[in-house]
């Protein structure tokens, strides 16, 4: 089924470091397709979200909580009792544990969506497919809402101030480049093909004789 095949390869490209070509030919479909979908989908920004989770973040607040807490608790610290800042210190970490778990993201409704998706195939596979660009549709819409607007603009889209780019996969850009065309002309052939169609008049009310 076509929707299944978007769903494994829309989850592997979130979630995986796997490029386009290796999630193409993994799935057995072309790679243009494949570059429609993360363009149509907005995946990029799906997948950049996935670096993100809120559960991530929080679990690496937990990890510095814990060591600001040993320090405190050491007995190093046996004559020097935690003072009022240091307290305060970790309650402002607790805060934000708190915040984060509490967040919803595009990526975490992705993975709940995931979730329902495989226990719906297995109950009901008609009602799946059936369901499943719907779906489709509210992550799209989700991608294309963006922090950029809010940041100054030597900021990031990541909220970060710039750094050395990591080195380009060129090979992987070139595909994209020709998937890209590839892509663009498959639309406008589309638009050609629905525009000569022949209109039905059959429903089309008479003109009255004058």
């Amino acid at each position: 089924m076509k929707n299944e095949t978007k769903e494994k390869a829309r989850d592997l490209y979130a979630h995986s470091n796997l490029t386009k070509t290796q999630i193409a030919a993994m799935l057995g479909i072309s790679r243009t397709a494949l570059h429609g979908w993360v363009r149509e989908g907005y995946w990029d920004r799906l997948k950049q979200a996935a670096e993100h989770l809120p559960s991530i973040l929080a679990e690496k607040c937990y990890h510095i909580f814990g060591h600001v807490a040993d320090a405190y608790l050491s007995e190093r610290r046996l004559t020097n009792p935690v003072n009022h800042q240091e307290a305060d210190t970790l309650y402002k970490l607790m805060l934000t544990i708190q915040k984060l778990k509490n967040r919803s993201t595009i990526n975490e409704s992705m993975e709940m969506f995931k979730v329902f998706e495989d226990r719906l195939v297995k109950e009901n596979p008609r009602l799946a497919e059936e369901i499943f660009p719907y779906i489709d549709d509210h992550l799209a819409a989700r991608g294309t809402i963006t922090t950029g607007s809010l940041m100054p603009d030597n900021f990031t889209h990541l909220g970060r101030l710039p750094f050395d780019p990591p080195e380009k996969n060129w090979e992987e850009e070139a595909l994209d480049n020709n998937d890209i065309s590839d892509w663009t002309m498959a639309q406008l052939d589309m638009e050609e093909q629905a525009s000569s169609a022949p209109q039905n008049t059959d429903n089309q009310p008479e003109t009255a004789n004058n």
